[in-house]
């Protein structure tokens, strides 16, 4: 009865394959494909036709996925793992994958199947956040974690072909015995994998902080650049508008200007890394790479807006600092200042803020208080000359 359950079982994975075969041409060629493949070809001892399918499936997959550096296949079940590597952007950065298909092997054991499902996670976060080295080294380690777990379950798997094997010359090994056996070699390999991904989980969340870091770097950079480009065109602009209306500005305001814009957007950089140095830097680093360029691109912009602002307020009077002592050298330096602290900038627009709505408020107060005096004067004028010197203003 066993005897024809696996034969079932491989007549099945054989149609599966043929199945799958005939759609593979009309779309990409996934790990599935090529396991069937191969155990459809490891059944036929790799020879004939099947050795020949099995061999284009390869070369398809490999052509998509790129080379297999590693791999772990069944020699039970239609299951197996590997890891390809393969080179993007005209081959300047190398990404490793890691591929995965054992439901076949496992539907006997719930609980290594729930491990391996959280160590497919742990490399799923680890193709999308890491690069390079660590990378590889990562999906390296969860690899080994769930290689060893597959070992175990083929070892599993072969002691049971050996009791039915027994139980065919009626040396029949008792089922409660051989749970027992299996239920240890179970626990012992669940706690050594459960180790080892809890320390690849830590290199993981290490290597992707300081992934974190570069990614920021890179979009801060980028930013620099197109702040750079569009400060030269909104000069030009405002210059040419300016020239055009008859508005002569001396060149010094002009060159104060843009050295507040570079040095608050300087400043803003220079802090970040200092932070990035010193280890205070705290970043998400799982919400991905676009996002976190983003982010690092709009820093130096910020910076340069604050530098820009102070530069506003200084030339405006609201810095009493700069009342007596008014050069160059004092702006910038308050520019950098206001890029490089995230609260100096805000604190002097926020006392900016107070002071322009106070002296509002005491305008309106004075207003509102004169408003009775006024409208009794306006009433008496309207009064016939007779009856004004009966009515007294207060």
């Amino acid at each position: 009865m066993a005897d024809s359950t696996v034969s079932s079982g491989a007549g099945d994975v054989a149609q599966t394959a043929t199945r799958r075969a005939r759609t593979a041409t009309a779309r990409q060629v996934s790990f599935e494909d090529l396991v069937l493949r191969r155990f459809q070809a490891q059944e036929q001892n790799f020879s004939g036709t099947t050795q020949d399918e099995y061999r284009a499936t390869l070369k398809k997959f490999e052509s998509e996925h790129g080379p297999i550096v590693d791999s772990f296949w069944s020699l039970y079940f239609a299951a197996g793992l590997a890891l390809t590597r393969r080179r993007r952007f005209f081959g300047l950065i190398r990404s490793t994958a890691l591929h995965r298909w054992t439901d076949m092997s496992t539907r006997r054991y719930p609980d290594a199947a729930a491990d391996l499902y959280g160590a497919d996670n742990l490399a799923r976060r680890c193709e999308e956040v890491l690069r390079g080295s660590p990378q590889r080294i990562a999906l390296g380690r969860v690899f080994g974690a769930m290689s060893s777990l597959l070992s175990v379950v083929e070892l599993l798997h072969s002691e049971r072909a050996d009791a039915r094997k027994r139980e065919a010359l009626k040396q029949r090994v008792p089922e409660v015995r051989l749970a027992r056996w299996e239920q240890e070699r179970l626990r012992e390999a669940k706690t050594h994998v459960t180790r080892q991904l809890r320390d690849c989980a830590g290199y993981y969340a290490r290597a992707a902080a300081t992934a974190a870091q570069i990614f920021y770097f890179s979009g801060m950079l980028f930013g620099v650049v197109v702040i750079a480009l569009l400060t030269g065109a909104v000069a030009w602009v405002v210059a040419w508008l300016l020239e055009r209306n008859g508005i002569v500005v001396p060149t010094e305001t002009y060159a104060l200007a843009l050295a507040a814009v570079s040095a608050g957007g300087l400043g803003a950089c220079v802090s970040a890394m200092w932070r990035m140095s010193s280890g205070d830097f705290r970043s998400d680093y799982e919400a991905g790479a676009e996002h976190l360029r983003m982010i690092g691109g709009f820093r130096p912009f910020i910076g340069a807006v604050f530098g820009l602002g102070l530069f506003f307020a200084i030339k405006a009077g609201f810095l009493s600092l700069f009342e007596e002592n008014l050069n160059g050298y004092l702006i910038t330096f308050t520019a950098f200042i206001g890029g490089f602290s995230e609260r100096f900038a805000p604190d002097i627009f926020g006392s900016a803020a107070q002071n322009i709505g106070g002296r509002h408020q005491e305008r309106f107060d004075t207003v509102e208080e004169a408003e009775p005096a006024d409208a009794i004067v306006d009433a008496t004028s309207a009064l016939p000359p007779s009856l004004v010197d009966e009515v007294e203003p207060p």
